[in-house]
């Protein structure tokens, strides 16, 4: 063992690790303390930012980022038939594009995306298998376009219902819609 020589602690000892036979330095283990309370700090950390994003007026669900934003989703009723059609503006606010693989909804067997032509003046619809939102931009599912067809209502919707529908992203998320019935005659 050294001893400090021409300080204060002349007589302190200087602690050295110990040489193992092979030569190899021996270190000390981790102390299991100091790696929770980092833990903690990370933790902490996230819960403050998550809070003052709160406090500016963002949702709790902003940590998840939605990547689509849904407007004016509506259905169209037809009284008496087991099928009505949704439609709705869907805008990408992320840099990617976004794909809508499905869409559900518990008041019909199921919803497929479906597109509505024009050939040889005969209206034509065809179902489309995915909808691609390019990033930045909006997707209006409208009459006369692309549109989602619920197929098998399982009870005649009415007029000012809310409906709610499920759209299906490429990567299994899912974002939550509600569609306001209107008449028939709704454009």
């Amino acid at each position: 063992m050294e001893v400090r020589r021409g300080t204060k602690y002349a007589r302190a000892p200087i602690r050295r690790a110990k040489q193992r036979p092979s030569g190899i330095m021996a270190r000390r283990k981790p102390d299991p303390a100091s790696h929770l309370a980092g833990e903690l700090a990370v933790k902490l950390t996230a819960f403050v930012v998550r809070a003052f994003l709160c406090a500016l007026g963002a949702s709790p669900a902003l940590a998840q980022s939605v990547p689509l934003v849904v407007q004016d989703a509506w259905i169209r009723g037809a009284p008496g038939a087991d099928v009505a059609a949704a439609y709705l503006s869907v805008h990408n606010v992320t840099a990617t594009p976004v794909t809508i693989s499905s869409v559900s909804s518990p008041t019909a067997a199921h919803v497929m995306i479906h597109e509505t032509s024009v050939e040889n003046g005969q209206s034509r619809m065809r179902p489309h298998e995915r909808l691609v939102v390019p990033a930045g931009q909006t997707v209006k599912l409208q009459p006369g376009g692309v549109h989602g067809m619920l197929q098998g209502l399982k009870r005649p919707l009415t007029v000012g219902e809310q409906v709610p529908l499920v759209l299906v992203l490429a990567g299994g998320s899912t974002v939550q819609v509600t569609a306001t019935v209107r008449p028939l005659n709704a454009e």
